[in-house]
Protein backbone atom coordinates (compact mmCIF):
# COMPACT_ATOMS: atom_id res chain seq x y z
CA UNK A 1 0.00 0.00 0.00
CA UNK A 2 1.30 3.56 -0.46
CA UNK A 3 0.12 6.98 0.57
CA UNK A 4 1.39 10.87 0.23
CA UNK A 5 3.79 12.74 2.15
CA UNK A 6 2.30 13.27 6.14
CA UNK A 7 4.71 14.65 8.19
CA UNK A 8 8.15 14.49 10.25
CA UNK A 9 10.11 11.58 10.04
CA UNK A 10 11.91 9.66 12.09
CA UNK A 11 14.37 6.83 12.15
CA UNK A 12 15.29 3.32 14.00
CA UNK A 13 17.91 1.27 13.85
CA UNK A 14 17.45 -2.86 14.98
CA UNK A 15 19.97 -5.60 14.13
CA UNK A 16 18.93 -8.48 12.28
CA UNK A 17 20.31 -12.20 11.27
CA UNK A 18 21.13 -10.26 7.97
CA UNK A 19 22.80 -6.95 9.53
CA UNK A 20 21.57 -3.62 11.07
CA UNK A 21 18.51 -2.21 9.34
CA UNK A 22 17.73 1.57 9.00
CA UNK A 23 14.31 2.28 8.87
CA UNK A 24 12.70 6.30 8.14
CA UNK A 25 8.67 6.88 8.55
CA UNK A 26 6.48 8.93 9.82
CA UNK A 27 4.03 7.79 12.06
CA UNK A 28 2.10 5.94 9.16
CA UNK A 29 4.19 4.84 6.17
CA UNK A 30 7.65 4.06 5.99
CA UNK A 31 9.88 5.86 3.48
CA UNK A 32 13.81 4.14 3.23
CA UNK A 33 14.32 1.21 4.16
CA UNK A 34 17.79 -0.47 3.89
CA UNK A 35 20.70 -2.66 5.49
CA UNK A 36 23.63 -0.33 7.13
CA UNK A 37 27.30 0.03 9.00
CA UNK A 38 26.38 1.11 12.28
CA UNK A 39 29.99 2.69 12.70
CA UNK A 40 29.48 4.79 9.54
CA UNK A 41 26.20 6.82 11.18
CA UNK A 42 27.04 9.07 14.55
CA UNK A 43 25.48 8.43 17.60
CA UNK A 44 22.99 11.08 17.59
CA UNK A 45 21.34 9.88 14.35
CA UNK A 46 20.65 6.76 16.04
CA UNK A 47 18.33 8.51 18.36
CA UNK A 48 14.74 8.73 17.48
CA UNK A 49 10.98 8.39 18.12
CA UNK A 50 9.46 4.98 17.36
CA UNK A 51 6.12 5.50 15.50
CA UNK A 52 3.72 3.17 14.95
CA UNK A 53 4.71 2.74 11.46
CA UNK A 54 8.28 1.96 12.69
CA UNK A 55 6.86 -0.50 15.15
CA UNK A 56 5.25 -2.65 12.28
CA UNK A 57 7.89 -2.84 9.74
CA UNK A 58 10.06 -4.24 12.42
CA UNK A 59 7.37 -6.33 14.06
CA UNK A 60 7.20 -7.74 9.66
CA UNK A 61 10.55 -7.85 9.26
CA UNK A 62 11.26 -10.14 12.41
CA UNK A 63 8.48 -12.32 11.44
CA UNK A 64 9.29 -12.61 7.91
CA UNK A 65 13.04 -13.85 9.08
CA UNK A 66 11.73 -15.88 11.45
CA UNK A 67 9.42 -17.92 8.52
CA UNK A 68 5.89 -16.37 9.88
CA UNK A 69 5.32 -14.05 7.82
CA UNK A 70 4.31 -13.95 3.63
CA UNK A 71 2.99 -10.77 2.80
CA UNK A 72 3.78 -7.50 4.21
CA UNK A 73 0.58 -4.69 5.35
CA UNK A 74 3.37 -1.56 5.77
CA UNK A 75 2.33 0.96 4.37
CA UNK A 76 5.57 2.00 1.87
CA UNK A 77 5.66 5.84 0.57
CA UNK A 78 7.10 5.78 -2.33
CA UNK A 79 9.03 8.54 -4.61
CA UNK A 80 11.13 8.26 -7.64
CA UNK A 81 10.68 8.28 -11.72
CA UNK A 82 7.80 6.47 -13.00
CA UNK A 83 10.41 3.48 -14.15
CA UNK A 84 11.39 3.02 -10.65
CA UNK A 85 8.05 3.26 -9.50
CA UNK A 86 7.21 0.61 -12.06
CA UNK A 87 10.20 -1.90 -11.37
CA UNK A 88 9.70 -1.05 -7.25
CA UNK A 89 5.47 -2.28 -8.29
CA UNK A 90 7.19 -5.77 -9.91
CA UNK A 91 9.50 -6.48 -7.48
CA UNK A 92 6.60 -6.30 -4.56
CA UNK A 93 4.44 -8.63 -7.44
CA UNK A 94 6.86 -11.68 -7.02
CA UNK A 95 5.51 -14.22 -4.52
CA UNK A 96 6.76 -15.26 -1.15
CA UNK A 97 9.90 -18.06 -2.13
CA UNK A 98 9.71 -16.89 -5.79
CA UNK A 99 12.73 -15.50 -7.18
CA UNK A 100 12.86 -13.12 -11.05
CA UNK A 101 15.97 -12.23 -12.87
CA UNK A 102 16.05 -8.28 -13.78
CA UNK A 103 16.06 -10.13 -17.59
CA UNK A 104 12.18 -11.25 -16.82
CA UNK A 105 11.43 -8.37 -14.73
CA UNK A 106 12.27 -5.97 -17.76
CA UNK A 107 10.12 -8.62 -19.79
CA UNK A 108 7.23 -8.22 -17.49
CA UNK A 109 6.90 -4.39 -17.84
CA UNK A 110 7.28 -4.94 -21.60
CA UNK A 111 10.87 -3.43 -21.75
CA UNK A 112 12.65 -6.97 -22.66
CA UNK A 113 15.98 -5.34 -22.98
CA UNK A 114 16.17 -3.40 -19.97
CA UNK A 115 17.53 -5.28 -17.47
CA UNK A 116 20.60 -3.22 -16.65
CA UNK A 117 17.91 -0.25 -16.03
CA UNK A 118 16.03 -3.02 -13.70
CA UNK A 119 18.86 -3.85 -12.09
CA UNK A 120 19.56 -0.07 -11.41
CA UNK A 121 16.32 0.65 -10.38
CA UNK A 122 16.27 -1.69 -7.41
Amino acid sequence: MYCMDKGIRHRHFWNTQLGTVMAVADAESIYHLEFVELENIPEASTVSLMTPALELIKHEIECYFTGNLTQFTSIINISGPIFQQKVWSALASIPYGQTCTYGQLAAALGKPSASRAVGMAT
